[in-house]
């Protein structure tokens, strides 16, 4: 839309071609929720886009755009209604809001491991160290791919969590061997258990390896042949 009310100088679009760039430009629009072209005027399936008209139709898209979406809106509005009262949103802006519904999109490492209880495992111990060290080295993505392998979630609450991460003991079977076996989580626990791998490079690997691979919850988790 702003190509055409501002036309870059390299597609030449000007007063005298605009109708043959735009040959059947009518003043509709194709509305995904009806699946059909809806008129942004009376009769605009008869009005062509002229040069002169271009901005009333790119304020007359905008507009619906604005209010396609309205009923669903509104039925999204009276269902918070009934948690939050409506007059309080005035408080925060589209951020806050996004960021108090859906929390950070980025998973703050130094906030986890604030965050992180042990059990039948020390935290001094090498293994330990590699995870966290590990954790500060993946990008923004593959933290959000571990949140999803450790609690089934994308993003971590700006609040104080309400259920703290858990650190365990190896898994049984990994004691004899620990660097062929993977890490192994409880989604509902949001708990983790890492074998004692007996390097960083290891631990890396194994823990990039299963996050990167494992679409299921729990136990019943596959891994990707693909």
């Amino acid at each position: 839309l702003n190509e055409m009310l501002n036309p870059p100088e390299s597609h030449n679009i000007n007063e005298n071609n605009f109708e043959s760039v735009y040959p059947d430009l009518k003043f509709t629009i194709y509305s995904p929720a009806l699946k059909e072209h809806v008129e942004l005027i009376p009769d605009g399936k008869n009005i062509p886009v002229t040069w002169n008209t271009r901005e009333k139709y790119v304020q007359a898209v905008i507009q619906h755009k604005m209010k396609e979406t309205q009923k669903q809106v509104k039925a999204i509005k009276e269902g918070l209604s009934e948690i939050v009262p409506i007059d309080l949103l005035n408080m925060f802006s589209w951020r806050e809001l996004e960021q108090l519904i859906t929390g950070c999109k980025d998973v703050n490492v130094t906030r986890l491991k604030e965050n992180t209880v042990y059990e039948d495992v020390d935290p001094n111990e090498p293994h330990i160290k590699y995870f966290w060290d590990a954790m500060e080295t993946l990008t923004p993505v593959q933290r959000i791919s571990f949140l999803r392998f450790v609690w089934a979630r994308a993003r971590l609450p700006i609040t104080p969590l309400s259920t703290q991460f858990k650190l365990q003991a190896p898994p049984p079977k990994s004691h004899d061997k620990p660097d062929d076996h993977l890490p192994t989580a409880q989604t509902c626990f949001f708990s983790l258990s890492l074998p004692r791998y007996s390097s960083y490079e290891i631990m890396r690997d194994k823990l990039l390896y299963t996050i990167q691979n494992c679409f299921d919850m729990d136990n019943d988790y596959r891994i990707s042949t693909d």
